[in-house]
């Protein structure tokens, strides 16, 4: 199989790696609210299920600047317009749980806005150097 084949699916996987430890622990957070705080289990551990979210943001970041340095312009611009938008799908998801509440799981995805927005960010600047690139090659 192709080299890269293999890093393209190397970098997806640590995205999506990335994405299930974000998810996990906003879906804790908001499963602790939804049942008034009934699970001990989730209290107990909810540093826990806060650095989830810390290393899956990193672990997001990190993976889709490598994924999108092996695809081209215009899936980096989608990939932008995902990011960006991925909190403020959270926050409507999660918006009938607690509503948009400061103190609650809805605070810390509003957190996520800002890390999500400067990785959207840098790919529309891949994407756009990309096509110059491309652009200035034929000249």
């Amino acid at each position: 199989m192709d080299t890269r084949i293999m890093k393209l699916r190397r970098w997806r996987l640590v995205t999506l790696l990335g994405a299930i430890l974000t998810t996990f622990g906003l879906v804790a957070f908001y499963v602790d609210v939804a049942a008034h705080f009934k699970f001990d289990f989730i209290e107990q551990h909810y540093t826990a299920f806060g650095v989830c979210i810390l290393l899956g943001t990193v672990i997001v970041f990190v993976g889709c600047i490598g994924w999108a340095k092996l695809r081209n312009s215009k899936v980096r611009a989608i990939m932008a317009a995902g990011i960006f938008a991925a909190p403020f799908f959270a926050l409507l998801i999660g918006s009938p749980v607690d509503g948009i509440n400061i103190h609650g799981p809805s605070a810390i995805t509003m957190m996520l806005v800002l890390p999500f927005s400067a990785l959207a960010l840098i790919l529309l600047i891949m994407a756009a150097a990309g096509k110059r690139r491309i652009d200035t090659l034929g000249q």
